[in-house]
């Protein structure tokens, strides 16, 4: 991953000498592993930022060719001009550099895209601690940013949708109680009533709920209290037919209802019933919901020649019954987009309730986990999958998180339940306390990362191990070269001494490259 236009035969020409020293295997694997690396790198070798080596990888990234190997960055890429004065403090300095979820402008035809990455820059020196290359590797993080950010919206539109749904909801309640408290009076009322006349008119004055008593088979308003009047404002009621005073319902299958009440005695009841009444006699029409109870009023003969009327609107009360089922609907939608983000982010979430560590868990975390159970995956099953050298450490985390109220952030290894495959896992979380409820709430996110853990592991490994296989043929090489010096210092051939000068000078340079690998 060193290679730069100045570097680059030189190392070809170790990769050569390790060869001829081995057995011809370890070039063939240097090449391959850094023409083929996943992770985005490419090497600068200059402060000048001219591009020793780059991989197809970098090269998708930036949008450009394989031509630009030995180009200045600016001249290739002058839409990156913010990072050009960093990369050359970096080599002046000669300090690693991490930058997480950085922005950067790529040219896609001539149009700047803004994408975002984690970028890692690590200056590579020689023994007088001067800089000679930064390596520089980048990842690709725009799904990460994307799932943050609908997890974001997601959670405050969430938050406002219940807060709404509460508040509709308490006002449902509160008016439910209100028409229980009605009913359970009014039957009591009746239960008491009797014939007398007087003792009718104070009842139906008194009744919580609006009553009505109409006469005859023109249904006519013989004594009406003021919370029935209130349902009909702006209309003379008593000595008027039902049909004269509320004549937009002339026509109506109410007709037919009072005709059956009143000629059949057969009581009948509404519930939340729609009627388009005016406010006003005269007004124009609106929807409104009432709940109605028609019984029949029989003489003392026992014939019926009235009906008693008890009407409630409801209209407020179904309403926000309405609003509650969209409020539902609604969060329902917000559900499935948010499980829809998590699953394209390929990112499992989870709620842990503190104190019975009730688990719960998305469909893309038991896939992660490789849990195919029938029953739901429990708070011990998924910690009894964690390796013993993570178990502790993990569990002291999670009591931290949720004793303190705090975040939780937690690399470690497991075991998949389907398969046993022991996989890396980056695990988030935080401990939130519901705004309406008051309960306490432990949640996050966890992230299948063992490739990235993987290719790390092998970076590591691969710069190490070539570090260490050049020393011993290049201090074999060093070697012969000073011994055919000293044998040559007294040659009459002055080009012989300077061509073993220059060699000399060469294995030095080539020692303190190999150097420079370990010291990464």
């Amino acid at each position: 991953m060193m290679c730069s236009y100045v570097v680059l035969p030189l190392l070809k020409n170790i990769v050569h000498l390790v060869s001829n020293a081995s057995t011809g295997i370890l070039s063939s694997e240097i090449l391959n592993i850094l023409r083929h690396s996943q992770d985005a790198t490419l090497v600068y070798t200059s402060r000048e930022l001219h591009v020793g080596y780059i991989n197809a990888a970098m090269l998708r990234i930036l949008n450009k060719p394989e031509s630009v190997e030995g180009q200045r960055l600016e001249d290739f890429a002058p839409e990156l001009e913010p990072y050009f004065s960093i990369l050359k403090a970096l080599w002046d300095k000669g300090e690693n550099l991490v930058l997480k979820e950085s922005p950067a402008d790529i040219d896609f035809n001539g149009n700047l895209v803004t994408n975002y990455f984690d970028i890692e820059y690590h200056p590579v020196k020689n023994k007088n601690s001067s800089t000679i290359a930064i390596i520089c590797t980048a990842r690709n993080v725009n799904d990460r940013l994307f799932a943050k950010q609908v997890l974001t919206e997601k959670e405050v539109k969430e938050f406002e949708l219940i807060k709404d749904l509460e508040k509709s909801n308490d006002e449902l309640i509160d008016t439910q109680h209100r028409l229980q408290s009605i009913n359970i009076e009014l039957r009591n009322k009746i239960e008491q009533l009797s014939r007398n006349e007087q003792f009718l008119n104070r009842f139906i004055m008194e009744a919580p709920a609006g009553l009505a008593l109409m006469r005859g088979p023109e249904y006519i308003y013989t004594i009406h209290n003021a919370t029935y009047q209130a349902i009909l404002p702006g209309r003379k009621l008593t000595g008027r037919g039902f049909f004269d005073a509320v004549a937009a319902l002339k026509g109506t299958p109410l007709e037919q209802v009072l005709h059956n009440v009143y000629h059949k005695g057969m009581p009948y009841s509404f519930s939340e019933s729609l009627v388009a009444l005016a406010d006003y006699e005269g007004g124009p029409t609106v929807d409104r919901y009432f709940t109605f109870n028609y019984l029949p009023w029989v003489d003392d003969n026992g014939k019926v020649d009235g009906i008693l009327n008890m009407a409630v609107e409801v209209t407020e009360a179904v309403k926000a019954k309405q609003l509650i089922s969209n409020l539902n609907d609604a969060l329902r939608n917000v559900n499935r987009q948010l499980e829809t983000a998590t699953t394209a982010a390929k990112i499992g979430t989870w709620q842990i309730e503190p104190s019975s560590k009730d688990l719960k868990y998305n469909n893309v975390l038991a896939k992660i986990f490789g849990y195919e159970g029938s029953e739901s995956m429990t708070y011990e099953q998924a910690i009894g999958q964690v390796l013993p050298g993570f178990k502790d450490k993990l569990l002291e985390q999670i009591n931290i998180a949720i004793e303190n109220g705090g975040y939780y952030n937690a690399l470690y290894q497991q075991k998949r339940f389907n398969d046993g495959k022991v996989i890396w896992l980056r695990s988030t979380g935080q401990v939130s306390k519901d705004r309406l409820s008051g309960e306490i709430s432990f949640s996050g996110v966890v992230q299948d990362v063992t490739q990235q853990q993987e290719e790390e592991q092998r970076k590591n490994s691969f710069i190490g191990m070539v570090s260490h296989e050049l020393k011993t043929p290049l201090t074999s090489l060093n070697s012969i070269v000073q011994v055919a010096a000293l044998k040559l210092k007294k040659s009459e051939d002055p080009w012989l001494a300077g061509a073993m000068d220059k060699a000399t000078s060469q294995t030095k340079k080539m020692a303190r490259l190999i150097n420079g690998f370990l010291n990464i």
